[in-house]
């Protein structure tokens, strides 16, 4: 299990926990330091306690404009779409290689509520995604298809034309940069959460690194799986 403590404005995550709200000098800011903890690999991060940690800023305590950033960064909240897929019909096939993509920017900036020193903006990147398939597969040899997919990559849509002159699973595995193949039929929950690194800017200066990372889990969408059957038919009993 790993754990973390940060501080984050309590404006952004005080609802719901249970924390005193002070009211605070000009300049200042108030926190709650919040606890993150991963109880696995493939778990998100997940919020197990609260702590106000009172007014902070350059009014009681000198607490830098940098602080106040990276603080901010650890509360922010990103929101990323379910994955796509093709064929994008909900409907997919056992046995059969089929395209995933995430369409969440690989880099992307955004405001602060910092204004002080020319305001703070933020700069994120994809570091890392984490693909949920929704069942853990085996398939006719017995060897395990994991439910997860941990990848740098936010794969690509095959243009549609190609893709209507794939033939082969060879074929769609090489124009994929992320796919999956299901090997048992049903009804599962598909989902990708994000993992992002962040900088920040004061005042449009250079960009400062930020260590560590935040996440955002998105939606599932259904999709079905069938399993196809060949069968001779004689035209003649049509």
């Amino acid at each position: 299990m790993q754990s973390t403590d940060v501080q984050v404005q309590a404006g952004a995550t005080g609802a719901g926990t249970g924390c005193v709200v002070e009211e605070c000098e000009p300049g200042q800011q108030n926190f709650t330091r919040t606890r993150f903890e991963r109880t696995a690999v493939d778990a998100p991060v997940a919020v197990t306690g609260f702590e106000n940690a009172g007014c902070q800023g350059p009014a009681g305590g000198g607490v830098s404009v940098d602080e106040l950033a990276v603080r901010e960064f650890f509360s922010t909240k990103i929101t990323v779409d379910p994955p796509k897929m093709q064929p994008d019909t909900g409907v997919l096939l056992v046995n059969m290689p089929n395209n995933f993509f995430c369409t969440t920017p690989k880099q992307f900036e955004m405001d602060s509520s910092i204004t002080i020193n020319g305001g703070v903006r933020f700069r994120l990147t994809v570091d890392e995604l984490v693909f949920d398939y929704g069942v853990d597969n085996r398939d006719s040899a017995g060897s395990r298809h994991d439910r997860f997919d941990r990848t740098d990559r936010l794969g690509k849509a095959i243009d549609p034309e190609v893709l209507d002159r794939i033939d082969t699973r060879e074929e769609l595995r090489k124009a994929s940069e992320v796919w999956h193949e299901y090997w048992q039929t049903g009804t599962f929950d598909v989902l990708v959460t994000v993992y992002f690194t962040g900088e920040y800017s004061v005042g449009g200066g250079a960009w400062q690194p930020i260590t560590g990372s935040i996440y955002a889990t998105s939606a599932s969408r259904q999709v079905q799986v069938f399993q196809t059957r060949a069968e001779l038919i004689d035209p003649q009993n049509q």
